[in-house]
């Protein structure tokens, strides 16, 4: 379904297109600079595995228009207030009232870093983005999410959040192996690494094909559902099956690493690739041998190995972890977030929230991606 909404000045306009299949009559694609996983194939995968409310989550897709001309692409997700964990500076039911029972977002909240929004190069997208949401017209709270630092928003009824920087690992293609990137770190690193992966040998790894994830599947919800149930923030949760649907709609593109002691599974990794990109995705270890093995340092390796040998020049190593990520060569990049409720007295309390209740960390759980 596709429908207008109209903005009212400078036939400043808002396309909605409901189904991802819409996209490529729309010309989706053809907008300049557009992200690589904002391409249609990748939304249409997130679409295929959402279906019937499984991974969502529900999303839609908006062309905004000025004069008859497209001037910026963004994504409209639901996300359900109910299963977000934000700390221990408050409690679940504050959120559900400050929120509502359902918060909207522009943006993506399955990874982070501007993948969820983009506009021409003369465009303000911390401007242009707030005016998106107005002219939509629906009442609840709202979340910008992940623009470029420097480009947040300018209205003041928008609360800036502030949250932890993505950790991205720029990928020197003079290395050319895994063993290329070793020979690269400085010695401290290089000996740590070594010692790290020598308590790693008798952990078997397995790149998981379309039959073997579904296989896998009940037993990687279950490390995921633990690592959940320590986990302080969790802005949205993707259903069961997740992670093996997503494998069967892009295998050339999502690579599944799942990692064995003895036959039984400690850990996976999941990585997504668009071109020279590379995205850390859904992750989790067994922490009874987290420590003897140091699983998630070698399963961070493992990912980085994974993404040189794709070709990639770049991985982004999400937000969690940011020293141990540091330490293997990944840099901090900030964004910048925002949010804000339809309803003044809300907007005031969600306000108070932000800026006396929780501490930075737990505000930036609100627009944080599951792990990574």
């Amino acid at each position: 379904m596709v429908r207008d909404s109209a903005g009212g000045v400078d036939d400043f306009r808002v396309c909605v297109m409901a189904d991802a299949s819409d996209l490529s009559r729309a010309g989706w694609d053809n907008f300049p600079g557009l992200p690589g996983f904002m391409r249609s194939h990748w939304l249409k995968a997130f679409a295929a595995v959402a279906q019937g409310g499984a991974g969502g989550p529900q999303t839609s897709y908006l062309q905004v228009t000025r004069a008859g001309r497209v001037i910026a692409q963004t994504l409209w997700q639901t996300l359900p207030v109910a299963g977000m964990q934000l700390g221990g500076s408050i409690r679940p039911g504050l959120v559900a009232v400050a929120i509502g029972r359902e918060a909207y977002q522009l943006g993506q909240a399955l990874f982070s870093g501007v993948q969820g929004a983009v506009a021409l190069p003369q465009e303000d997208l911390g401007g242009l983005l707030p005016q998106v949401a107005t002219a939509l017209g629906h009442p609840g709270t709202w979340f910008v999410k992940d623009l470029p630092v420097g480009t947040r928003c300018a209205d003041t009824e928008w609360t800036p959040l502030e949250a932890l920087p993505e950790m991205r690992l720029a990928i020197d293609p003079r290395w050319g192996s895994f063993d290329g990137y070793l020979a690269a770190l400085p010695s401290k690193y290089r000996t740590r690494a070594k010692r790290a992966m020598s308590k790693f040998r008798n952990v078997q790894l397995h790149r998981l094909g379309v039959g073997e994830v579904g296989s896998f599947g009940e037993s990687l919800q279950v490390l995921y559902d633990k690592l959940l149930s320590r986990t302080r923030y969790v802005p949205f949760v993707p259903a069961p099956g997740y992670v093996s649907r997503l494998k069967v709609a892009l295998p050339g593109q999502v690579e599944v690493l799942a990692f064995t002691l003895h036959g039984e599974l400690v850990g996976f990794a999941t990585l997504l690739q668009e071109g020279g990109e590379a995205i850390a995705h859904l992750a989790a270890v067994d922490e009874t041998y987290n420590a003897e093995h140091q699983l998630y340092l070698n399963m961070l390796f493992a990912l980085l190995a994974e993404a040189i040998h794709r070709g990639c020049t770049s991985l982004n190593y999400g937000r969690t972890a940011t020293t141990i990520k540091s330490s293997l060569g990944a840099t901090p990049v900030h964004y910048d977030s925002c949010v804000r409720h339809t309803g003044c007295v809300r907007n005031q309390l969600i306000r108070q929230l932000v800026e006396r209740v929780l501490d930075p960390a737990d505000a930036g759980a609100l627009v944080q991606r599951p792990l990574g």
